[in-house]
């Protein structure tokens, strides 16, 4: 009984260490599958910041190119203003509304200057 018990329990073993060198060697390769899937994926998120940082300088340029025509069309609206107001100057035949057009104009002017 003691030779079964010995045969039985070598057979075990080779089985056990079987079943361990199948896992280690199979579970290498789904190992280094995974790590490649990690690779992509690091790789995927790396041009996905790169597109961020890009989309991110182009909306800066944006914004910087909308403050400027912001500049402009308030630039022009003073300008329209001030071009008016002198029309209606030149059209005006009462004194206080001459100075108060004249004081209008003038701050219109500063206000364009200071733009």
């Amino acid at each position: 009984m003691e030779k079964h018990s010995k045969t039985l329990l070598t057979i075990i073993i080779v089985l056990l260490a079987l079943n361990l060198i199948v896992t280690f060697f199979g579970g290498s390769s789904n190992l280094n599958r995974a790590i490649r899937n990690l690779e992509a994926t690091r790789d995927t998120i790396h041009q996905a910041i790169a597109g961020i940082t890009k989309a991110q300088k182009q909306i800066d340029e944006i914004n910087s190119h909308l403050q400027d025509l912001k500049k402009t069309a308030e630039r022009s609206e003073l300008q329209v203003r001030i071009i008016n107001q002198q029309m209606q100057l030149k059209m005006e035949r009462s004194r206080s509304t001459v100075d108060s057009l004249q004081k209008e104009i003038q701050k219109n002017l500063e206000k364009l200057g200071n733009l």
